[in-house]
């Protein structure tokens, strides 16, 4: 094999590796080392649209805030990767915040893969990060490591009240959903149901593509009411 086509297939897979997440309807761009939100019409002097700051290498829009960051070692080989969901800072405040955003940010989870020293962006997800569920503004509760993995966790619904913890863990250098559980009640305390299901290592349950909105199953605990 030549030196050109070595170097052609090293180029188109770092190429794929920037581009996993991303397409021209979602919310963020990917740079070199960086993550940038996708605004429109916005005033170029504001700090939020012009401005960055540095974690870990990594170079996010001040318009994020990093709401949590997990270690763990995705690809088994001794270096500690890092989870992140990083939130839009008009989330968190106000959309006054940033009034030129004529668009509503969501929450996005980051992979970043540890190389000795350095850490390079693997891949981002935000379907993965419920940003709102039935009128909820705020459904994300969390995140916590388990073994050989972590949970994710929402509390989701109005009439209906459900904690969902998804389960995520390490197989072949990457994560998948293996396990959900759902505890849910009625908000009057006349009902209630739980749930564990596993689910099989695919590609819909992979992190890097998962939409977890397509896992969520609140039951009908009212049917029996009069």
């Amino acid at each position: 094999m030549s030196t050109k086509i070595i170097y052609a297939f090293i180029f188109l897979l770092c190429l794929k590796i920037q581009v996993i997440g991303q397409n021209s309807q979602n919310t963020f761009s990917i740079i070199q080392d960086g993550i940038i939100p996708k605004l429109k019409n916005c005033d170029t002097s504001n700090s939020l649209v012009n401005e960055y700051y540095s974690y870990l290498g990594i170079k996010f829009s001040k318009y994020y805030i990093i709401l949590d960051s997990l270690k763990i070692d995705i690809n088994k080989d001794g270096f500690l990767d890092r989870f992140l969901v990083i939130a839009p800072i008009t989330q968190i405040y106000s959309p006054d915040t940033l009034p030129c955003d004529q668009q509503t940010g969501k929450k996005l989870a980051v992979v970043l893969l540890a190389q000795q020293n350095k850490y390079t962006i693997s891949y981002v997800n935000e379907n993965l990060i419920l940003n709102d569920y039935e009128f909820q503004s705020e459904p994300y509760c969390g995140i916590k490591s388990c073994n050989h993995g972590f949970i994710l966790c929402f509390f989701i619904g109005s009439i209906i009240k459900c904690e969902y913890n998804f389960y995520f863990k390490i197989k072949n250098g990457n994560l998948y959903l293996y396990k959900r559980k759902y505890d849910c009640y009625v908000t009057d305390l006349s009902s209630n149901a739980k749930q564990t299901k596993k689910h099989p290592f695919s590609k819909e349950t992979n992190l890097s593509s998962i939409n977890t909105r397509n896992f969520i199953d609140i039951p009908d605990l009212l049917k029996n009411k009069n």
